[in-house]
């Protein structure tokens, strides 16, 4: 701690002559002065020990919060959590499951996976995980994910119950690669469906691999869910668009204060359904890379977007590291639909203000209200999917084209 405190007093005196000296300071010298000085005067005078490290973390967060909803300081364990989502991939048993009347349903299982591997199955009811009860006593959904990841090869006995038999499954945990796209099926001998959670990285290929394996099976139209995915990487989004319109099409346009603008087109090597009729279903948890898919397809008039309006994020964001593993995720431009439309809610002080402008309008507007275990049942179990009134809309549609 005296190191520490030495080496801060240090870069404090040297920040603080240089700044001095200087003759003529712009804002932003200014401004660094103003929060050297005020942390100087803390860590000098204050009455308890404090760790400068921890108030400039808040500082730093206070900071970006402020501008717009959507910049964000992450910690070091925030970022590694964000990034396996996104590229690396976690360790773990690789199941999705959500907690219904304090109970953990399993709601899919990774294809290939440790739970898959073990004989978990969807609509399993999870019980124990090892010797600890984790039904009927009020678990949290991030504390059950703590208890049941854990490293790879390590093993986690579960206690589920499956209609009336209690069973009990070994799983050895694994490494679980992130799949954006979690389903795809048939609804009709000629209707194709995919669900793609998010965009990460690898997204697109998968995308395509999906459409080609259902096309084999006799698709010839597609219903595409983009429901509850809150977006991901944007050139995921660019290579998925690239299956629907023509090479050089434009998919948005991203401009900034302190960038050019810049303007995403339609690849060539992936333009293999350019008439097939689609249907994307979007909602209210819709945002992002998922605003820019059916932003795109919609202005193009390219598919009926059907649903619910969705949430309104029209901008981009980039990472800058700070050095010690945590980094600033920092709104850099405003992205556009091919139209010009800026589907961005509106906000203040990185508050939204309102609920009701933004976002991308369906062309058929199908709303239900769903507690969040319906809403998830409706994203992921292939008997509640096919019976939603969302599919079924989108069905219908098809069923005309």
């Amino acid at each position: 701690m005296k190191r520490e405190f030495l080496i801060f007093i240090a870069v404090y005196g040297l920040l603080y002559g240089s700044f001095l000296n200087a003759k003529e300071r712009d804002a932003g010298t200014e401004a660094m002065l103003k929060y050297v000085r005020a942390c100087g005067f803390v860590k000098d005078n204050y009455v308890d020990s404090v760790n400068i490290d921890s108030l400039t973390a808040t500082a730093v967060q206070a900071m970006v919060s402020s501008l717009d909803p959507h910049s964000t300081y992450l910690t070091r364990e925030q970022v590694r959590i964000s990034n396996e989502m996104l590229f690396d991939g976690f360790e773990g048993i690789g199941c999705r499951y959500s907690v219904e009347n304090d109970t953990a349903i399993v709601l899919q299982v990774v294809a290939g996976g440790p739970s898959e591997k073990s004989g978990l199955k969807p609509a399993d009811k999870i019980l124990f995980a090892d010797t600890t009860a984790v039904a009927g006593v009020g678990i949290s959904s991030a504390e059950l994910q703590r208890i049941i990841r854990g490293p790879k090869g390590s093993l986690v006995n579960l206690t589920v119950l499956r209609c009336a038999d209690t069973l009990k499954i070994p799983v050895k945990r694994d490494k679980i690669d992130v799949h954006g796209v979690s389903s795809s099926f048939m609804l009709t001998p000629s209707v194709g469906f995919v669900r793609v959670d998010y965009f990460s990285e690898g997204s697109g290929r998968e995308f395509e691999k999906a459409l080609l394996a259902l096309s084999k099976s006799g698709a010839v139209k597609f219903v595409l869910d983009f429901r509850g995915n809150s977006g991901g990487l944007l050139n995921e989004a660019v290579q998925m668009l690239s299956c629907f319109l023509p090479s050089g099409t434009e998919l948005y346009t991203a401009k900034g204060n302190h960038r050019g603008g810049y303007t995403a087109r339609a690849g060539s090597s992936r333009h293999q359904f350019p008439d097939a009729p689609v249907v994307v279903l979007i909602d209210g948890g819709s945002a992002s890379a998922s605003e820019v898919f059916a932003g795109a397809l919609q202005d193009w008039e390219r598919a009926v977007i059907v649903g619910g309006r969705s949430f309104g994020k029209g901008m981009v964001q980039q990472s800058y590291p700070l050095g010690d593993g945590s980094e600033i995720r920092l709104t850099v431009a405003r992205y556009y639909t091919p139209s010009g439309r800026d589907i961005q809610r509106p906000y203040k002080k990185g508050e939204y203000i309102t609920d009701e402008l933004g976002g991308i309008i369906p062309d058929v507007s199908v709303e239900i209200e769903r507690d969040s275990v319906e809403r998830m049942r409706c994203y992921y179990l292939k008997d509640s999917v096919m019976e939603c009134e969302e599919v079924k809309e989108a069905v219908r549609i098809l069923e005309n084209k």
